[in-house]
């Protein structure tokens, strides 16, 4: 535990480092139509869910009556959870018969596991699920469609246990309901799971929205290039409401917010970039409004040092919320809360 505590510490003194050389420039300060606002706040409740998994205090049925948790409780009828996975990474398959969506709901970080998927940041070549290396090869022989991409080892690994625990239940969920869209969501380390596993349902014709909140990078810049190609980053961008309900065209959108230090992990020192349409509210705390989004093509980050530091006195009005004085504490607060508190269905985590 204590050499977990030290290694966030050192990551996040490179975080800081990192954010000094930072250019804050902003690419479109567009906001998002409300269908499409009101859609990833569902999205971010279905991801704040999956967060029941770390006490099993979630079951199959009726997502109303399926945990204790307020989420759970003030949601509508006709929602289904299919099935729960609980591993080193964890994660629930919904169905919404309201919204007429399939959703695959991976969970952020609570154990010391997760962290330790987290900290696996060095990178190994990237290669679709379904055709995962073995022995030597995965240190060094590239995938021939994305040649010279790398990826990290922790994130693509808790990607290819959900795949293999999942990511099947997925795509029968989808053959009987061909007219429900696919929506693949996660928090944090669920985020950068979420993409990598939804790679997968491009080959077979199906074309997911990928919605994330406060993702770290996952990978280098020739597979950010890669994924922006695949998931059509630069035409969605300009589309952003077709794109997003399109069962055509497969979307991906990565929610992000000022003072949010995991979204700038692992550093771009260490060769990491994001990917995806970088949706970023230009502030901290709850509520967070239309208003305040500014629509970005899948930079790095963009966050000044100044944000890190707002992020202590934002919170100072917090109390009820978060008792310590720890900057440390307050950074962690911060990287909670996107559009409601992700930890809401689970107390106590790591």
């Amino acid at each position: 535990m204590q050499l977990l505590k030290h290694s966030l510490t050192v990551l996040l003194f490179l975080t800081f480092i990192n954010a000094l050389f930072i250019n804050s420039t902003i690419i479109s300060s567009n906001s998002l139509s409300d269908n499409v606002f009101n859609s990833m706040f569902r999205a971010a409740k279905y991801a704040a869910v999956s967060y029941s998994i770390k006490k099993d205090s979630i079951s199959l049925g009726e997502l109303k009556n399926a945990c204790t948790c307020k989420l759970c409780e003030d949601s509508e009828i006709n929602i289904q959870i299919i099935k729960i996975y609980h591993g080193k990474v964890s994660g629930i398959l919904i169905q919404d018969n309201n919204s007429n969506e399939i959703i695959l709901s991976l969970k952020g970080t609570t154990s010391n596991e997760e962290w330790l998927l987290n900290l696996t940041f060095f990178p190994i070549p990237y290669h679709p699920l379904n055709e995962k290396k073995k022995g030597w090869k995965k240190w060094y022989k590239y995938n021939e469609s994305c040649n010279r991409c790398t990826i990290h080892k922790g994130f693509y690994d808790g990607a290819k246990e959900v795949y293999d625990n999942l990511f099947n239940d997925l795509i029968n969920l989808s053959q009987e309901n061909p007219n429900y869209k696919i929506i693949i969501t996660g928090h944090s380390l669920g985020g950068a799971i979420a993409p990598i596993l939804a790679n997968e349902c491009l080959p077979l014709g199906l074309n997911p929205t990928v919605i994330t909140f406060g993702a770290p990078k996952i990978g280098n810049t020739f597979f950010a290039s890669w994924m922006d190609d695949i998931w059509n980053t630069n035409n969605n961008y300009n589309n952003l409401d077709n794109s997003y309900h399109s069962k055509i065209t497969p979307s991906y959108f990565r929610v992000s917010h000022k003072g949010d230090y995991v979204t700038l992990l692992p550093t771009r020192q260490m060769k990491y970039k994001h990917c995806g349409i970088d949706v970023y509210f230009d502030k901290n705390g709850l509520p967070m409004h239309n208003s305040q989004i500014r629509l970005r093509k899948s930079p790095a980050n963009l966050m000044n040092i100044e944000d890190l530091n707002d992020v202590y006195n934002d919170y100072d009005n917090y109390d009820d919320v978060i008792n310590s004085n720890s900057k440390l504490s307050k950074l962690k607060e911060s990287h909670r809360l996107y559009f409601l508190r992700m930890n809401l269905c689970t107390y106590n985590d790591v």
